[in-house]
């Protein structure tokens, strides 16, 4: 393993980051966001991924990116040897892994390796509301919490969580340690993320998007997935409008198993006039900048990354009350029940209608953004994690 020192500016801390791939997700851009950082406290990254996603930002790196991608495969045996074998070459001195398959890769490949293992830890993956997902077997889901726990437990130096409450599910759920979990949230850049700088550019957006100027504007960032909560966002559009005529709601992410739902609940309610897909879009810090509030109707959550983004925007939040949007969005917003419509709409038809209170809550937003969740500090604060977690004594590694 080579030395891990701080000398200056110089990479002087080699890491190997491996995510499951570098698909469209907030998991994907935080890592990107944070390895390019990281550069400026001395660690350098190589990010591993399972597999190649073209419609991700795997795609638009290609051209003109320093960044290095190794490729390991999506079939674990292969990917435990492709990764075990570059550990073996003694360039790295941290292993640090994301989301389920590549944590798991990560951890059996580093296993005796003598390079530590640091795990962040980004969403309450074993929640019981996610048995009510048509597509999550009870048994599968056992058996992966099962795995998780058992190697995180034999396998892992240290933990990185995005919010307390992560960290607390996380030490129940898989039986780990909390004084092993360090709680760092994710960051956004307050230059690419920021309010609109005049009602003309607001009102230009608008005019490309089709949006009428003086319309109440809500808008929605999530893959269409059961998680995300769609059905009880369009539930609750269904009675909005009979509050705020005009208002309409734009949906931005990428499909996945509930686009055809959302497109059939949309027809049958009869929503086709106010609520437009836009799907993946790579300008979703402009569109922020166009919408009047952010809405966040989420059956679980680790942390939310977009939630922070409309916080740098300045719109005003309605989200799940949530433990990890609780600790997230404080006082800067609404909180409403998850999965309920109606407090969902009267919380939408409220703010809809009262411009004062869109502006408070817009305002309080930004400021808990910018004490918060400003990407330079966050860098900061896991450049440290990474550098202590790197200095731990190859006996003190896996126990």
């Amino acid at each position: 393993m080579t030395a891990s020192r701080r000398t200056g500016s110089q990479a002087t801390l080699n890491a190997l980051s491996v995510i499951d791939s570098l698909g469209q997700g907030g998991a994907e851009r935080s890592l990107l966001d944070l390895v390019t950082g990281l550069r400026d406290h001395g660690i350098d990254t190589t990010v591993a991924v399972m597999r190649v996603r073209q419609d991700g930002f795997h795609g638009a790196l290609k051209a003109g990116s320093d960044l290095r991608i190794e490729v390991i495969g999506d079939k674990l045996p292969r990917a435990i040897r492709r990764l075990r074998a570059m550990l073996a070459s003694g360039r790295f001195d941290l292993v640090h892994t994301s989301l389920f398959d590549a944590t798991l890769v990560g951890r059996l490949a580093a296993w005796g390796s003598g390079v530590p293992v640091l795990t962040s830890l980004v969403n309450v993956s074993y929640d019981p509301v996610r048995l009510r997902d048509p597509n999550v077997s009870r048994i599968k889901l056992e058996l992966a919490r099962r795995i998780d726990g058992w190697t995180a437990r034999r396998m892992n130096t240290r933990f990185h969580a995005l919010t307390h409450a992560v960290a607390e599910q996380a030490s129940i759920d898989l039986g780990i340690e909390e004084d092993a979990i360090v709680v760092i949230p994710r960051g956004r850049d307050p230059v690419e993320f920021r309010p609109a700088e005049s009602p003309l550019e607001r009102a230009s957006i608008r005019s490309e998007l089709g949006i009428d100027p003086d319309a109440v504007l809500f808008l929605n960032v999530g893959r269409h997935e059961f998680q995300k909560g769609h059905r009880f966002l369009l539930d609750a559009m269904t009675s909005v409008n009979d509050v705020v005529p005009g208002a309409m709601l734009l949906i931005v992410g990428r499909e996945g198993n509930e686009t055809t739902a959302i497109r059939e609940q949309i027809a049958r309610c009869g929503l086709d006039a106010v609520v437009e897909i836009l799907g993946d879009r790579r300008d979703v810090n402009r569109i922020m900048r166009a919408a009047d509030a952010f809405v966040f109707p989420s059956l679980y959550e680790g942390f939310g990354g977009s939630l922070i983004e409309a916080m740098a925007t300045g719109l005003p939040l309605i989200a799940s009350d949530l433990p990890p949007v609780r600790e997230v969005v404080g006082g800067a917003g609404i909180l409403v029940p998850p999965a309920d419509w109606r407090s969902l709409a009267a919380a939408m038809g409220r703010v809809g209608l009262d411009r004062a209170e869109l502006e408070a809550l817009g305002s309080a937003g930004l400021a808990r953004f910018q004490s918060n969740f400003r990407l330079d500090k966050v860098v900061s604060d896991m450049a440290n994690l990474f550098w202590e977690t790197s200095q731990i004594a190859r006996s003190e590694v896996h126990g």
